[in-house]
Order: structure tokens, then C-alpha cells, then sequence
């Protein structure tokens, strides 16, 4: 993704006297299989193909979005599969989109930011209204239509060299820190008057952040330390992994720019200002009351891309319990994305996935979670 200023979040976070749970990389309870069992596949939307569903979200009644930026819209599915309507086409005007990227399922609505306003779709993807925030606070999740945990990605979001994790209030404009991260300026290459800001997942060290149930989850993926609070900030945990960390070569950093449409000495500047090792996670959500940690994963910037999705699992006070390794059949793949693709909600999971043929599906599993 391509921006046109500033920096990228990359150090630590501030530091706690609480116990830590520090994991071996080794679970106390071994592997755990999901089972995955197919329910139904979509390829269509209407008369359309599937193109690029960069990102997938399931909503409160279990109906389906998928963005899809191919045709810059976002496609609505029932449970069942069946498409229902399409939605926020790109735009300006009532109900459309200028920039889409995250969306999020806000009790009853669909939330999408978009620079300094966020848009609301009813679940049955009709417009509901945009109300205007800070282009400044990006949002991580709403808690709900009013209130969101905002995190931000690059030192856009950050003055005097810190950010922080805010409880930001769109009605009211009020903001409530929960917690600060310092930023340095990574990621960044100039050229001349022209600035470049580039953030590459799995790679650009970022804050990730988790919530459930009136608490926060989060921690620099740079690092595998979480820790855990209350909305008021009052740290509640926080647990480790010991794990070796993954080695990023100059070459396979060049490959990733190649396709860039940059200055070479802005080029040269990013690549060398970026982390020699890939980031250890990138999402952190709540299942049965167990804390499941996505594994960052380079290759999904590849087409080619076959490796499976790993989960580390964790009980609530820290201890890790499972790994769990995501294999789809018919060598198939999680389509690549910057966003989120792969959905867990309840007994099911939910991924975009591309076959060894290019032909992109959506499909629906039934999965067998472990339970606290």
C-alpha cells in the first residue's frame, strides 16, 4: 500500500511491572485440528466473478460482506451464500467510498472509515448515514455505532514521537487514553519535495490490537509479548512467545518493491529502513474465551502463495495451549491481501481463497474450536 507522507509505528511498548507468562514455543497441549468441513463455495456475485476480496466480514446475523476491489464494491451474501445486494461503490456522493479498507460489524451496522468520515450500511446494505472523525484516528475496532479503539498505523497518528491506544468518542469528540507506544520513522523514502510512507504487512512492525468483552489485547508484533487491559487502561496480563525469529533477506525485500512505481532512491531508503525479520503476528481475537494469535506470514504478498495459515491459542492467563495449522483442500489458498480474509465466528470459518488455476471462491466451513 502506497501513501504520501510519514512513518511507520516500529519499537516497543511501554513498559509494565506485571508478571509475564513467558511460552515456550511449544504448546502444552499439542496441535489442535479446526476439521475443517465445506458448507458451500460461492464463485459469483450476480452475474460477476469473484475478482479480489481483500477483505471479508461477517455481521451480526451472519450475513456475508465481501470487498471486492476489482469492482470497488462490497458484495452481500445471506448465510446460506446467496448474494443478496452490492454496496458503497467507490465515489463521493450518499452511500460511496472513496477509500475503503477495514470495515467492521457495529451492532446492527456495517462501520467503514474513509480518511475523515466513517460510513454506516444497514445489514441489509442499504445507506444509513457518514459522520464525520479525525482523519488521524484509525480505527481498530468500534465498540460501537459511537465509540472506537483507535491505534494508529504510522507516525501520522503520533506527535512529539508517541502514540497511543485511545477509546475515541465520535458523538463527542472525546478521547480516552488507554495506552502509549513510542513510533520511529521507518517505512519512509523522499524524493525530492515527494514523501512516501509505505506500510508492508508482515513485515513493517505495527501495533495490533484485540478486543472482547471490555478488554484489550494488543502489543507491537515486532515483538511477541501481548499484554491485556481494561478500556481504563489498568493492565489485567501479559504473556510471551519464545520464539526464533524469521530472517527477511535484501533480495526478498527488493522483490516486494519491484512492482512499486516509486523514485529508486526513495525505493533504496524504504527497504533499508525496514526490519530484517518478518513480524511475529497479525491479529489477535477471542474464541470460547481462548485468545487466538494469527502468525504474520510474508508470502501472502504471492500469488503463488502456498503456505498454511498457523494460530497460536492461549488460555486467558497466558499459558500456550494449541497450534493450529490452516490447510484448505484441492490446493487452494488464501487469496492475497493486505486486510482480512479468513473469518472465524462461532463454529464456522469464512476464507476467499484462490486455486491453483486462479479461480477465486468464497467459502463457508464448519470447524470444531477448543474450548476453555
Amino acid at each position: 500500500m502506497k501513501k504520501t507522507c510519514l512513518s511507520i509505528i516500529c519499537f516497543s511498548m511501554v513498559v509494565f511491572s506485571m508478571a509475564l507468562t513467558k511460552n515456550p514455543d511449544k504448546p502444552l497441549k499439542g496441535e489442535w485440528d479446526l476439521k475443517l468441513e465445506p458448507e458451500w463455495t460461492v464463485t459469483q456475485a450476480g452475474n460477476d466473478v469473484l475478482g479480489q476480496p481483500l477483505q471479508v466480514l461477517v455481521t451480526d446475523d451472519d450475513h456475508i460482506v465481501v470487498f471486492d476491489s476489482k469492482f470497488m464494491t462490497n458484495r452481500l451474501f445471506d448465510p446460506d451464500g446467496h448474494l443478496i445486494t452490492s454496496f458503497g461503490k467507490n465515489g463521493e456522493g450518499p452511500g460511496e467510498i472513496k477509500r475503503q479498507a477495514w470495515m467492521y460489524s457495529v451492532k446492527g451496522k456495517v462501520a467503514v472509515p474513509d480518511g475523515e468520515r466513517v460510513h454506516y450500511f444497514n445489514q441489509d446494505g442499504t445507506y444509513d448515514k457518514s459522520v464525520m472523525k479525525p482523519f488521524s484516528k484509525n480505527a481498530v475496532f468500534f465498540l460501537n455505532e459511537n465509540e472506537f479503539i483507535s491505534a494508529p498505523l504510522t507516525v501520522f497518528g503520533a506527535s512529539d514521537g508517541k502514540a497511543k491506544i485511545s477509546l475515541y468518542n465520535i458523538k463527542n469528540r472525546r478521547e480516552k487514553l488507554i495506552s502509549e507506544f513510542k513510533v520511529f520513522e521507518g517505512g519512509v523514502g523522499r524524493s525530492g519535495d515527494q514523501v512516501y510512507d509505505i506500510i508492508m504487512p508482515g513485515l513493517s512492525p505495527m501495533m495490533i490490537v484485540g478486543y472482547h468483552k471490555g478488554r484489550l489485547y494488543y502489543g507491537m508484533n515486532n515483538s511477541y509479548a501481548i499484554h491485556v487491559s481494561n478500556l481504563e487502561g489498568k493492565e489485567l496480563n501479559m504473556f510471551s512467545m519464545n520464539r526464533e525469529k524469521r530472517l527477511v533477506s535484501l533480495s526478498s525485500k527488493k522483490e516486494r518493491f519491484k512492482n512499486y512505481r516509486m523514485p529508486e532512491n526513495a525505493v533504496k531508503q524504504i527497504i533499508n529502513s525496514l526490519p530484517d525479520e518478518i513480524a511475529c503476528f497479525d491479529r489477535i481475537e477471542i474464541h470460547h474465551d481462548m485468545i487466538y494469535v494469527y502468525v504474520a506470514d510474508l508470502e501472502h504478498w504471492k500469488k503463488e502463495n502456498r503456505n498454511p495459515k498457523q494460530i497460536d491459542i492461549f488460555s486467558q492467563d497466558g499459558r500456550y495451549f494449541y497450534r493450529s495449522v490452516l490447510r484448505f483442500e484441492d490446493d487452494s489458498h488464501l487469496f492475497f491481501t493486505p486486510f482480512s480474509n479468513l473469518v472465524i465466528k462461532k463454529d464456522n470459518l469464512y476464507a476467499a481463497l484462490e486455486d491453483s488455476d486462479g479461480e477465486v471462491k468464497l467459502v463457508k466451513y464448519k470447524i470444531s474450536l477448543p474450548l476453555n
